[in-house]
């Protein structure tokens, strides 16, 4: 199960539904190849946060699923955030949205 349905640690985002959504659809290309999924797929979160009319902060994270565990866990020094926020993150988050809704809806 992928989505916001489903009990997972990663964030209940859209970043993340891109993210799961392309690890659902690569695993369907290998099994349809004769293959196995990938037995520990990767995911990054992206999120910005709008503070003011003209400035935003963002953070990200990058998770690998744990065949053990048998659930997604944040990768080691992965996370980051902005100091603040700025302008340029706000410009930096209108690119992002459009290149995930393109990437999204193509």
């Amino acid at each position: 199960m992928i989505g916001d349905a489903s009990a997972t640690t990663q964030p209940k985002a859209g970043h993340i539904a891109n993210q799961e959504a392309k690890v659902c659809a690569d695993a369907l290309a290998r099994i349809f190849a004769g293959g196995q999924p990938d037995p520990a797929p990767v995911t990054n979160s992206a999120c910005y946060s709008t503070i003011t009319r003209t400035q935003a902060s963002w953070l990200t994270a990058v998770f690998q699923y744990d065949p053990v565990a048998k659930v997604m866990t944040p990768v080691a020094d992965s996370s980051a955030a902005s100091v603040g926020w700025k302008t340029d993150h706000f410009e930096d988050m209108n690119e992002w949205f459009g290149a995930l809704m393109a990437d999204t809806f193509a």
